[in-house]
Formats: C-alpha cells, sequence, structure tokens
C-alpha cells in the first residue's frame, strides 16, 4: 500500500488501516516522506483522543492551545513507540501517552521558578515519605529519619 510513487502519499494512506500505517512508521526512514505522511495521518485520525485528553484540564489556567501541543508530543511519541505486533489498539496505547505528556507539561510549567525536574521529584518523594513516617511513629518525622529513610545527606534534605 505505501509503495505508490505516482499518487499523492496522503491520499493513499488515508485509505489505508491503522496496522498498515504503523508498519509502514516502523519499517522506513526517519526522513522518509512517506513515513511522515503515515505520522500525518496517524495523527489526524486519532486528534479527537488529544481533544479529549485536553478536555479534563479545560478549567485550568493553561492555554488549550499549549495543552494541545503537548498532547501532539505525546501521540507523535506514541505513534513512534507503538509497535502493532505486541498490542491491538493504538488509542489504548497513545492515551497513557497523551495525558502524561499533557502532566508533564503542567509539572513543567506550573513553577514559577525553574526547578530541575529532580528536585521536583524529590520533594514528591519527600512528601510520600514524611507521610507514610507520620503513620508509623504517629508523630513528625525528624529530618534525620527523612533523610534516613530517603537515602540522602540531611544537607541534601533541607
Amino acid at each position: 500500500m505505501m509503495t505508490a510513487a505516482t499518487c499523492e502519499p496522503g491520499a493513499v494512506l488515508a485509505e489505508g488501516d491503522d496496522s498498515a500505517l504503523l508498519t509502514g512508521i516502523r519499517t522506513r526512514d526517519d526522513a522518509d516522506q512517506l513515513r511522515a505522511a503515515a505520522c500525518e495521518e496517524l495523527v489526524i485520525r486519532y486528534q479527537s483522543l488529544g481533544r479529549s485528553c485536553v478536555q479534563r484540564y479545560r478549567d485550568s489556567p493553561e492555554p488549550v492551545e499549549d495543552l494541545m501541543q503537548a498532547g501532539y508530543v505525546g501521540l507523535l511519541k506514541a505513534i513512534n513507540n507503538y509497535d502493532p505486533a505486541i498490542g491491538s489498539s493504538l488509542s489504548a496505547y497513545a492515551a497513557p501517552c497523551v495525558s502524561g505528556e499533557i502532566k508533564r507539561h503542567f509539572r513543567d510549567k506550573r513553577w514559577q521558578v525553574h526547578v530541575r525536574r529532580s528536585a521536583q521529584e524529590r520533594l514528591l518523594e519527600l512528601r510520600k515519605a514524611r507521610e507514610e513516617l507520620t503513620q508509623q511513629l504517629k508523630r513528625m518525622p525528624a529530618d534525620d529519619e527523612l533523610a534516613s529513610r530517603l537515602r540522602v545527606g540531611r544537607a541534601e534534605l533541607l
């Protein structure tokens, strides 16, 4: 299907099923025009999936256009990484990829000062450890206890 040289690539690809398009994407070079056209066709087919993921955040202060862009990045990652030999549904694979990319966008944009992602993730670990230790000890844990739980030095914890 993806070998028609005299036709417009998009016209030929629009008739193909998802599996054939995905197989074509996996077997062609990144610079191949038919590969790019197959990716574009799949993005068009699954853009409603991106919109549905963005709808959950319609009341957020982030512009919808920015969230859609993040969703498209997730969709493209899903298309490029999906293996039709392993799974049977691109949409089932793509939905968490799109949602994850939107969440990553929020995580990266929410901070007023740019904070390294590793520091943001460490903060999440700290909160979880504090909650768990508070339940175990039946009191607020000391800094040394938290540092020990996270396997970091006291200075890094602070």
